[in-house]
């Protein structure tokens, strides 16, 4: 005889755990035997995600009933997760700023975008992708609408000296160092760093990626230059995202910013609070006369940057030249309309005694210039005005005098 024979197939969500077809198999007695257990369903076992179509089941039979055999088609559908996480401005020397506003993209394994979220103002940086299933994943910035800053001298002493010591700094920092997008960090880059600040080259890193910026997951670090990590790989992060949610934080970094002093928050650093420059004396000229003017240092100091952001009056004197002591570092200078543009920078730091001239703006005085007319050497309110100490650090509230 044939056993009454029901197998019923499954179509489940992925829990992680094994699922198998269920079925009843009885005899046709009027009080029908029970003889599920003749029933073999191990071949509707499965415990992956997917389309298992053809499984096959065995009824074994016995003296009073043939044996059988049949196909269910049975499912187990994928999971659904989250990737998530900030998206910060990395400080090395403080608290990492969250930054609101960007567009994040996300990618599949064929770098095909399939998904974006912008951070929304007051997130503190959060980002989320939900209902994703487990897989390979690219996140990506789409759209970053701040507008880079914090670049000059202090960048170059602190990418000279981490080029020679090494230290273990996030990946997201040296992109940022690696201007030169070489994967490596060396005098070249620190050079392409006040260049940038003093003559406005640009960098290789930025032409080649088309952004001015660098991001990379916070919890990758690398130590020298003989460990670069993946920097070709700048606006790309690769996430392997598997039966759980993955949190993915993000930092930022602007390209030649390697000291990571910017504050990318808007309004925030309008004018430079660490430096001040006080006028202490007068030099008498005439039209059409070479003139020095000293810049001092009020304190002693022992410097290794030296970042200066100066207008002086176009119509009545043009810039000839600067000049400080030794031969220690690599000194620029650039005059652009009413602006003076002066970076030094050096491996070995300069000592000097307070009230001891730490630079000479030679000037020539032009034919406008007449009797009892002030020329006058100003700050200019930017936050880049600065000088980096022993240490490679900002000095706080330095003074200086002319």
């Amino acid at each position: 005889a044939n056993a009454q024979r029901v197998v019923t197939p499954y179509s489940v969500m992925w829990d992680g755990l094994r699922d198998t077809g269920t079925g009843t198999a009885l005899g046709v007695e009027p009080v029908a035997a029970d003889l599920s257990g003749l029933l073999n369903l191990s071949g509707t076992t499965h415990t992956d995600p997917g389309t298992y179509n053809g499984d096959v089941w065995i009824f074994a039979g016995d003296v009073n009933y043939l044996g059988a055999a049949g196909t269910v088609d049975n499912y187990i559908a994928p999971a659904r997760f989250a990737i998530s996480g900030t998206l910060k401005y990395h400080k090395a020397y403080g608290t990492n700023i969250p930054l609101n506003n960007v567009t994040i993209g996300l990618a599949d394994e064929t770098f095909t975008l399939i998904d974006n979220y912008t951070i929304q103002s007051g997130a503190g940086g959060a980002y989320v992708f939900e209902d994703l299933v487990p897989g390979n994943y690219y996140l990506t910035v789409l759209n970053n609408p701040k507008a880079p800053g914090g670049i000059n001298s202090s960048d170059a002493t602190t990418a000279n000296y981490w080029s020679v010591n090494g230290g273990v700094i996030p990946q997201a920092r040296f992109q940022a160092g690696d201007v030169s997008d070489d994967l490596l960090i060396y005098s070249g880059d620190a050079l392409g760093m006040q260049r940038y600040f003093v003559y406005g080259d640009p960098f290789p890193r930025v032409n080649n990626t088309g952004t001015a910026w660098t991001y990379y997951n916070a919890d990758s670090t690398i130590t020298d230059n003989f460990n670069p990590g993946l920097g070709a790989i700048a606006q790309e992060m690769n996430v392997t995202l598997g039966y759980a949610n993955k949190v993915v934080d993000i930092l930022a970094v602007v390209i030649g910013d390697f000291n990571t002093s910017y504050n990318p928050v808007p309004g925030k650093e309008a004018a430079s609070t660490s430096l001040f420059l006080d006028h202490d004396g007068t030099i008498k000229a005439e039209a059409n006369t070479e003139i020095e003017v000293p810049v001092r240092i009020v304190n002693a100091s022992e410097l290794t940057a030296i970042s200066l952001i100066l207008n002086f009056p176009s119509e009545l004197a043009e810039i000839t030249g600067v000049t400080m002591k030794g031969s220690n570092g690599q000194l620029d200078w650039a005059a652009t309309g009413n602006e003076l543009r002066i970076g030094w920078n050096g491996l070995l730091g300069l000592p000097f005694a307070a009230g001891e001239k730490m630079i000479t703006v030679k000037m020539r005085t032009t034919s406008a210039f007449t009797l009892g007319q002030s020329l006058m050497l100003t700050l200019a309110a930017d936050p880049l005005n600065e000088l980096a100490g022993a240490d490679r650090n900002v000095i706080p509230d330095a003074v200086l005098g002319s």
